[in-house]
């Protein structure tokens, strides 16, 4: 039996299953209508975004859910999120496929920048939640016999070859974005990132990082040693309806001609696909980067034209490449 987990934002026709089970096993008694939960459950519209639900599929048929959501306790409202409302129907018990929700619900957790998910359980359940990476944090919570247990979530870390990795952008990274952006060289070739590039420049754009709510879009390209050398991501932010995405790149001198950065688009390119469903990922590089324009080429995507004056930066009009890459696993043409 093929088990296919997905969130309930990209089988929104499955809603009303779940809502039913959850009426059924927890809302009964606190609501007059499944319609009060059917309406709870559209709030989990967004991927990799809380409020979220997992839902398990066997055959297109939903088998089991959870959801993840702001507060599931009110004794501890100073904990976020939740998961909540771990079901898998009577007959599908005893095949794993609680766990494979969970750690589905912790995957989506590491990606949307979340730091640790916590449960409400019955102490007499706890073992089940130990086994898949929770530990108890609190005993005795609230008026019944129950416990409020954490599962910490590693930060995302995308391997990419030799020790290099991917991962979240850090306010710890400040030095090295003044280090880098320093080199006239590099920010020559990029659109928006202003020179000279000054403390106050740096605190917005990681700021910005920091703030962001939502599936990991930008990261840091990291050395072995963990220093930031670099970085890519998505321009602008991640619509949830979007299937054509732009992205961008830069990488400190010392690294380069080393064959590194394409397989860091690679790998970004993967997890885009993969992770973030995107369909197509284009990159608009200046036409005079012809450095740029070869990693691309090595890394997959195809040179589909020239785009003239497309960019503006500094007063000045700049012809860009368009290159492009489409999914693997979407390709229709």
């Amino acid at each position: 039996m093929t088990i296919a987990l997905k969130q309930l934002s990209e089988c929104p026709e499955h809603l009303k299953s779940v809502g039913l089970w959850i009426y059924e096993e927890w809302w009964r008694k606190r609501c007059d209508s499944p319609e009060d939960v059917f309406s709870w459950l559209r709030t989990h519209s967004k991927l990799d975004t809380v409020p979220y639900s997992v839902i398990a599929l066997a055959e297109d048929e939903p088998v089991g859910s959870c959801c993840v959501i702001e507060n599931d306790c009110i004794h501890r409202r100073q904990y976020a999120p939740w998961v909540a409302a771990v079901y898998v129907k009577p007959d599908f018990r005893r095949r794993g496929i609680a766990s494979r929700i969970l750690h589905e619900a912790a995957a989506i957790a590491a990606r949307s920048r979340v730091k640790g998910l916590y449960i409400d359980c019955l102490a007499v359940t706890a073992s089940v939640y130990e086994k898949n990476g929770w530990a108890i944090l609190e005993r005795e919570v609230g008026d019944k016999e129950s416990v409020v247990m954490l599962r910490e979530i590693e930060s995302i870390r995308l391997e990419v070859a030799d020790g290099f990795y991917l991962n979240p952008i850090v306010r710890a990274d400040k030095a090295a974005y003044l280090e880098h952006f320093a080199d006239p060289e590099i920010v020559r070739n990029l659109l928006a990132v202003p020179f000279p590039y000054t403390e106050a420049d740096a605190d917005w754009w990681l700021d910005r990082c920091e703030q962001s709510v939502g599936p990991m879009t930008n990261f840091a390209l990291r050395a072995p040693s963990g220093y930031l050398i670099g970085a890519i991501g998505l321009v602008g932010e991640l619509l949830a309806d979007a299937h054509c995405v732009e992205f961008g790149y830069w990488l400190a001198q010392s690294y380069r001609g080393r064959g590194l950065m394409p397989l860091v688009v690679r790998t970004f390119s993967d997890y885009a696909f993969q992770q973030l469903r995107i369909h197509r990922l284009f990159a608009t590089p200046f036409a005079s980067n012809l450095a740029s324009q070869r990693v691309l080429e090595k890394a997959g995507f195809q040179r589909e034209g020239l785009l003239r004056h497309h960019h503006l930066k500094q007063g000045v009009y700049l012809d860009a490449i368009l290159y492009g890459r489409i999914s693997d696993s979407n390709r229709s043409a």
